[in-house]
């Protein structure tokens, strides 16, 4: 085992290092680990004290001196499986309060604003808001989707349009022709897709759901998304969208 792999193992870097060095020895004094693991002094009885909480070290006195001793490695599976378990119980607080920590994240949901999210997650954000922030029935509005972004979220995009389904959520699409028939499509359920004419390109595009409108920005230099709350302004753009939707070609 490697210091990298105690580190994946849930160690720190000081921690892994005092551990190994303690496995070649059998009890060592602090300043000696500050030698051995090559470790700061200033480190070293912070470092002692997380491993004795983990149960990977324990300490003898000689005389009026403490000396560290390692614990068996089998030590390491029952520290793991403690954490496990510790996750388990973090999961079930969190699913227990998961309804009232979402109905304060949503109770400013509907205020006007504006956010402004940057790079491929952010992005994916905005369209996880799209799916939280709506329910079943409601309907989400997306046109203009270029081939670079269907490029860019084809792996995405099974995920969030299975989630979608599962959850009720109506959407309907505008493509652009070149993004369209890029691949072939899969039939999915709850959703009306179709495209542009050919000579209409566009390198941003909108989704819309209940009062909020994203202008994403999908470049090869940038990729970006200004989330707009307002309700005049989405309904704006939803007769909008219609009417795009009136000269698409269906799918």
């Amino acid at each position: 085992m490697s210091l990298e792999q105690l580190q994946k193992a849930g160690l720190t870097l000081g921690e892994a290092k005092v551990y190994f060095a303690l496995l070649d020895v059998k009890v060592a004094t602090p300043s000696r680990l500050v030698v051995l693991a090559k470790i700061s002094p200033s480190k070293v009885y912070d470092i002692l004290q997380r491993l004795i909480a983990k149960g990977l070290i324990s300490f003898v006195i000689h005389g009026k001196k403490r000396q560290y001793q390692a614990a068996h490695p089998e030590r390491l599976l029952e520290y793991i499986h403690n954490k496990e378990k510790e996750l388990a119980q973090q999961e079930e607080i969190i699913k227990s309060t998961l309804s009232e920590l979402e109905q304060r994240y949503n109770q400013h949901r509907d205020q006007e604003g504006t956010e402004i999210f940057e790079g491929i997650h952010g992005i994916k954000t905005v369209f996880e808001k799209s799916l939280s922030e709506t329910k079943k029935g409601d309907t989400i509005f997306l046109f203009g989707y270029p081939k670079l972004a269907s490029e860019i979220f084809d792996s995405y995009n099974k995920n969030f349009q299975k989630q979608r389904a599962l959850r009720g959520i109506r959407m309907k699409s505008i493509f652009d022709k070149e993004a369209w028939f890029w691949k072939k499509r899969e039939p999915r359920k709850l959703i009306q897709n179709r495209y542009l004419s050919e000579d209409i390109i566009t390198p941003a595009f909108v989704i819309i759901f209940n009062n909020a409108v994203g202008t994403i920005i999908v470049t090869k230099t940038q990729k970006s998304c200004i989330l707009i709350r307002n309700k005049e302004v989405a309904e704006s753009y939803k007769r909008y969208f219609e009417m795009l939707w009136k000269q698409a070609v269906k799918c």
